[in-house]
């Protein structure tokens, strides 16, 4: 099934900088105007210069700025290849958890193979964006986050004593998340770790658009039939998954009279005294397997929206997903277009927005549970895009792959 390899990681310079935290940034997707404002000023050498560059320039501005940080050894490559753990340790609900994985190449398979699954849809401009930036550079800036399943932990069990050593690399981001990189360069456990995915599949959780560009990128460049992943079990009680709620904006077409009128086609609208109550039964219907949406009109109307016994989604092609039900049976129906629609994983922040801006309204959505996430993928039915918002994110500035080298 899956083919993975060790690879020469090419990063920043430890002779040169003992602390990165002012060299790593978010990947690229997440990062809006005031982060990359933010992350630039930090530092000459922060990595954001190569996972977003300014596109306002040439792509080929990004290869000069790799080339000299080269030649200046700002980045250097290991002498062998090796396998990289990559442990992330983070606070979440009042508890701490560890997300343990492998950065390593995976060989690039065609989703009809079977090997490599997806459950996002991807949109054009960014894979636009990713593939001038793949052909400047030739290299990945951020690995690509996939899931595999391993009931035994048998891989996880490999890694854990190298977790007890010390690590190669550790910062700490914005967020308070602690990421660390670990070495594994014995050849004997490599092979070990390789043979135990060969009869795994891949899940893609988070980097759709990255790796539909580098099979792209194969088709023009035969020799490159390898990407760099971040590959974690999906069993791992450090796995979280949080919703992306919507913030729908300039509804000036239509009043909450005729946006509830649409609602009430197909769900069953509850009425909340507050946005307290509203939240805690969008969380009661979350351990129900029921479509359940919150909704926020206005500065104090809250409703639950619970889809009515016996609604299909029209296209076949859609995950039964809380969110597929949002944008066929609702934001279609309002004829919403997607520049209207302002993504936020803080439910907090989306009500607050709607409550705010008069035309502007918030859906609010439970998590994804893991298993439709799985079975989406398997069955080759396509969530909408920000379904998922798996935490904590990769970063960008640890690891860089340069290809065929």
């Amino acid at each position: 099934m899956a083919i993975i390899m060790p690879f020469r990681a090419m990063h920043f310079n430890k002779e040169v900088f003992k602390d990165l935290t002012e060299l790593i940034c978010p990947v690229y997707d997440v990062i809006d105007e005031n982060m990359y404002n933010r992350y630039l000023n930090k530092n000459k050498y922060n990595i954001i210069r190569l996972e977003k560059p300014d596109t306002k320039k040439e792509y080929i501005h990004a290869k000069l700025t790799l080339d000299e940080w080269i030649n200046k050894k700002i980045l250097v490559q290991d002498k062998q290849e090796n396998i990289y753990i990559y442990e992330q340790e983070f606070k979440f609900n009042g508890k701490f958890k560890k997300l343990i994985g492998i950065i390593c190449l995976v060989k690039l398979e065609e989703y009809e193979s079977g090997i490599i699954l997806r459950h996002e849809k991807t949109l054009s401009i960014p894979k636009i964006d990713r593939s001038n930036l793949l052909e400047a550079t030739k290299c990945n800036f951020s690995p690509i986050f996939s899931l595999y399943s391993d009931k035994n932990f048998s891989i996880l069990k490999k890694l854990y004593p190298y977790t007890k050593t010390e690590p190669e690399f550790e910062v700490v981001d914005e967020n308070n998340v602690t990421h660390r990189i670990f070495r594994i360069s014995s050849k004997e456990l490599i092979g070990e770790i390789c043979n135990k995915f060969k009869d795994k599949k891949l899940f893609i959780a988070d980097g759709h658009h990255r790796y539909e560009t580098a099979l792209n990128f194969k088709k023009s460049h035969p020799d490159c039939k390898y990407t760099m992943m971040f590959l974690t079990d999906m069993n791992s009680k450090g796995l979280v998954i949080l919703p992306t709620h919507r913030i729908v904006k300039s509804l000036s077409n239509f009043s909450f009279e005729e946006v509830l009128s649409i609602c009430k086609k197909n769900f069953i609208v509850i009425k909340c005294n507050s946005k307290y109550q509203m939240k805690e039964k969008l969380n009661f219907f979350s351990y129900t397997n029921m479509c359940t949406i919150g909704l926020c009109l206005g500065k104090n109307n809250y409703y639950i929206l619970k889809l009515k016994d016996n609604i299909k989604l029209n296209n076949t092609n859609l995950a039964i997903t809380d969110t597929s039900f949002l944008h066929e049976l609702i934001l279609n129906s309002l004829n919403i277009k997607k520049e209207q629609i302002v993504f936020s994983k803080d439910m907090d922040l989306a009500i607050s927005t709607a409550k705010k801006e008069s035309s502007s309204i918030a859906f609010l959505l439970n998590p994804t549970p893991i298993n439709d996430i799985i079975q989406s993928a398997i069955h080759s039915k396509i969530m909408p895009q920000k379904t998922t918002f798996f935490y904590s994110k990769v970063i960008a500035g640890l690891l860089i792959n340069k290809i065929n080298n």
